[in-house]
Parts: C-alpha cells; sequence; structure tokens
C-alpha cells in the first residue's frame, strides 16, 4: 500500500468519494423511490393508429380515389382517340366530296360554255348500293369480323369494307353482346 502513504492521494480518494455519495444523493431525489420492480423512468408507450381511426383510412381512401382518376381519364382519352380517328374519316370524306363537287361545277360551267366534255364527274360511293343490306349479309359480317381480329379499328374497317362507320359499329357491338 505505497500508494496510500502520500497524504495527497488520501486526499483525492475522499474527494471522489464525496462526489460519488452526492451524485447518488441526487439521483436518488431526481428518480425518486421505485416501489418493487418499476423501473426508474416510466415508459408511456405512444397511441397507436388503429384502423378504425377518424383519419386512419385516409391515405387508402386517397389512393383508391386516384385510382379511378387514372382510370376516368384513361377512358376519356380513348374515347377522345376514337372521336379524333372518326372525325378525321369525316374530314378526309368531306375533301373528297368538296373536290368531287368542284369537278362537277367545273364540268357544268364547261358544259354551259358550249364544250364538249367527258361525263367523268369522279363518282367514288363510300357503301354499297341502297338494294344491298349489308347487316343481313352474313359474308360482310364475317369479313368484318375477320379485319376486328386483326386489329383494326372501326374507321378502317369502314373504309376498307365501304361501309358507313355506324353499321360497323353496330355489327362489330352485335358481336361483343353474342
Amino acid at each position: 500500500m505505497a500508494l496510500f502513504e502520500d497524504s495527497s492521494a488520501w486526499i483525492v480518494l475522499c474527494a471522489m468519494l464525496v462526489a460519488i455519495v452526492i451524485l447518488l444523493r441526487r439521483s436518488f431525489r431526481y428518480f425518486g423511490r421505485r416501489k418493487g420492480r418499476e423501473p426508474p423512468i416510466v415508459h408511456v408507450p405512444r397511441p397507436e393508429d388503429s384502423p378504425h381511426g377518424l383519419h386512419s383510412d385516409a391515405s387508402s381512401e386517397l389512393v383508391r380515389q386516384e385510382v379511378q382518376l387514372y382510370e376516368r381519364e384513361r377512358d376519356v382519352s380513348a374515347r377522345l382517340d376514337s372521336k379524333m380517328g372518326i372525325l378525321q374519316h369525316l374530314i378526309h370524306q368531306a375533301q373528297n366530296e368538296i373536290t368531287r363537287l368542284e369537278a362537277v361545277i367545273t364540268q357544268t360551267k364547261q358544259i354551259g360554255a358550249g364544250e364538249a366534255v367527258a361525263p367523268d364527274i369522279g363518282m367514288h360511293v363510300s357503301a354499297p348500293p341502297p338494294s344491298v343490306d349489308p347487316m343481313a349479309s352474313g359474308a360482310h359480317n364475317a369479313a368484318i369480323y375477320a379485319l376486328a381480329d386483326q386489329g383494326m379499328s372501326a374507321v378502317t374497317i369502314a373504309h376498307h369494307v365501304g361501309m358507313p362507320l355506324d353499321k360497323i359499329e353496330a355489327i362489330l357491338g352485335e358481336r361483343k353482346k353474342t
């Protein structure tokens, strides 16, 4: 015990013991006396989000509404694309009719002036003659179904077959019902 022969070592040791006692008393006052096996700091659990809470299903509701909006946007976009295709087809038909009528007007002016003109007025009929009912013909329907199975749109089928678009859509609509 050569270490404790010096008085300065005893003073340092006593100072450390006093500091430990003071710290223990402070912590004892701060935390208080514990009853039984109770932990020194009481753990207060956080309230859990219950699935039946007022705002607990807000995120799932938002996701559901977002999905619905996306589906509606796709539906509206598809409808607009379909309408645009039909409109482009009608514009093309109107341009053809304008060209044909301008040719007829030019020919009638030439006939009125006394010039001999060939009677070619460039009529392009896009529908079959009225005596043939394409709805009653099974061959037309089979051809329309085959074109639809190849992935053609109703506008393309109408142009390819030479029938009005509304009749093509009606035939394809009857196929979907059956």
